[in-house]
């Protein structure tokens, strides 16, 4: 596979203006000015603010959408779907997206409200539903956060696509979730990668986890050679990230054969939860996927398995024992 390019960049020695710049120059393919439908996906999984490290932060955003109109592009849609903790209103809401909107006359769009395409993809037993707003654009953009998380280890470029599903409930897609975002990032794949590290996250992410401010940004073309860096970056192998070496291995992108270019950044290791915690998480994963194999006769093992990791990373296994022992007597 041909060797792929990603930037990495830090906000301590160039401006925002300077980095967007870059990030466009070494990977964008239209003329200036041309009349493209451009799509942008920040990761919005909670109505959480981007202080957390949990979100993309909304002045990243404005500063693409700054650039795209200094190349006289202006036909700009934002993009995210509902899930069962909020709605993509709420979260277009809460982290000033409506600003956006009536500022630079663009468009905020509800997947989950969207008129859709079924694809039947390999190795996922249920259709993968695209919203027409991702198949008829000319330019998609994924703005992705930097931070790990829990049954996954990383959440960047490729998980935040998982976003881009319309259902409200996507737990049935989590037994294959490698397969999931390999396939859904083929079909809607990025022209642009950017991860947003200004505040990233660390520890029990995507959403629980703390902040951590790291003050730089990555960006290729490649989703897989994109995350790779980012993992490296941030103390993890990206072959024990296993959406990432899924995706290598089903030829998606590069996990290794990469040129890096911008500045040279030092890896800064992102604390994680206990092994044995992620385990149990990963173990929940296929406690599910046996389950819908068999009708949900295995469901409860998948609940007792995210359980049990719950408690241990509260207190460890000596906490989950006397918990049990507590119960039995």
């Amino acid at each position: 596979m041909k060797q792929s390019v990603v930037s990495t960049f830090s906000l301590k020695n160039r401006s925002r203006a300077q980095v967007m710049e870059k990030c466009f120059r070494y990977f964008d393919k239209f003329e200036d000015g041309d009349e493209v439908k451009v799509v942008i996906k920040p990761n919005l999984c909670r109505a959480m603010a981007s202080e957390t490290g949990a979100t993309t932060d909304t002045t990243l955003v404005e500063d693409v959408i700054k650039h795209l109109h200094t190349r006289g592009i202006t036909n700009i849609r934002i993009v995210e779907s509902d899930t069962h903790h909020r709605t993509a209103e709420e979260v277009f809401n809460r982290n000033g997206y409506r600003d956006l909107e009536e500022k630079y006359d663009i468009t905020c769009i509800n997947l989950s409200k969207d008129e859709t395409f079924a694809m039947e993809v390999n190795n996922i037993p249920r259709k993968l539903r695209i919203p027409k707003s991702l198949i008829l654009c000319d330019y998609f953009i994924s703005i992705a956060k930097l931070k790990t998380h829990a049954e996954e280890k990383i959440s960047c470029v490729l998980k935040n696509q998982f976003g881009c599903l319309p259902s409200k409930i996507k737990s049935g897609y989590h037994p294959y979730m490698s397969a999931t975002l390999t396939e859904l990032n083929r079909i809607i794949k990025p022209d642009v990668c950017l991860i947003d590290g200004i505040v990233g996250m660390e520890g029990l992410g995507p959403t629980k986890g703390t902040p951590k401010k790291t003050n730089l940004i990555i960006c290729g073309k490649d989703p897989v050679a994109t995350d790779s860096v980012a993992a490296k970056i941030m103390g993890f192998n990206p072959y024990s990230v296993p959406h990432l070496q899924f995706a290598a291995r089903n030829r998606l992108g590069n996990i290794d054969n990469i040129k890096l270019l911008g500045d040279n950044i030092t890896p800064i290791p992102f604390s994680f939860i206990p092994a044995d915690v992620y385990r149990l998480y990963r173990l929940e994963f296929q406690f599910e996927k046996v389950g819908q194999k068999m009708h949900d006769k295995f469901s409860r093992l998948s609940q007792i398995s995210r359980r049990i990791g719950d408690l241990v990373r509260e207190g460890g296994w000596s906490y989950v024992f006397s918990r049990f022992l507590n119960k039995i007597r």
